[in-house]
């Protein structure tokens, strides 16, 4: 745990895998560099069952339109639950685990109340301004019913999305991201009708990049120094899906 070797192609793979790509979402309510909170107006949830648009990357409205927000997504293993703030105390101790952090710019939760007004504050379902929508669900296993990990995509009004995911530690290695990604992507092309996808990856997160790969992304760049964090500067990719290679990609149905 915690030990690295050097990967023949010049990644630094740890001796775990951290199935974690970058998220583009407000992290901490205190980080008020990336938006002022206090002055926020939150857009109000909407139950709108169809995104309404006059053709894929065309909206009728400034304020992006949510598509079932609060309905739970479904895979053969794993449940997919719109993060609420009761959530929070449920997945405070898996994002605790410090190997999470490894490839992205943030911190553990320091407090469960913390956890707790960060989702308190996405449950709007939209940024401030409503011209983004900021989805997240909480992954949880049928089977057992604990929870997996956490799915992020941010929505924006030009047809276009990222995606961000996290996979606990104890849950890694049982094909939890594939499944959990793949019915995001259905979600997200089927039903907010999505031209393209994005996932943004530190450059040595070999894990992250094989699954993204598998998915049908293609690496569409390469930004140096795009940020600093943990004593070293991380390189990172961008990995795009369109949604033509999806649909050719996806099972039938």
């Amino acid at each position: 745990m915690g030990l690295s070797s050097r990967h023949p192609g010049g990644v630094n793979v740890s001796s775990h895998y951290v199935f974690q790509a970058r998220i583009r979402q407000p992290h901490l309510l205190r980080d008020s560099a990336r938006l002022v909170l206090h002055n926020a107006t939150i857009a109000s949830v909407t139950d709108a069952g169809t995104l309404s648009r006059t053709g894929r990357g065309q909206t009728t409205s400034n304020e992006i339109h949510l598509v079932a927000p609060e309905d739970r997504l479904e895979t053969p293993r794993l449940l997919l639950e719109p993060i609420l703030p009761a959530h929070a105390p449920m997945l405070y101790e898996g994002l605790r685990d410090e190997r999470l952090y490894q490839f992205i710019p943030q911190d553990p939760p320091a407090a469960p109340q913390a956890l707790e007004d960060r989702y308190q504050f996405l449950s709007a379902r939209r940024s401030p301004d409503g011209r983004e929508a900021w989805l997240n669900w909480a992954v949880r296993e049928r089977s057992s019913g604990d929870y997996a990990g956490t799915l992020e995509a941010t929505v924006y009004d030009n047809a276009t999305a990222i995606i961000a995911y996290t996979v606990f530690v104890p849950h890694q290695r049982r094909g939890f991201a594939a499944e959990a990604c793949g019915r995001l992507l259905q979600h997200l092309f089927e039903d907010y009708r999505m031209n393209m996808v994005a996932a943004e990856i530190d450059t040595r997160n070999a894990a992250s990049i094989a699954l993204v790969e598998s998915l049908g992304f293609k690496r569409a760049g390469l930004h140096k120094d795009a940020d600093h964090f943990k004593g070293s500067t991380s390189d990172e990719y961008r990995y795009e899906i369109k949604e033509r290679v999806w649909a050719e990609k996806r099972p039938p149905t």
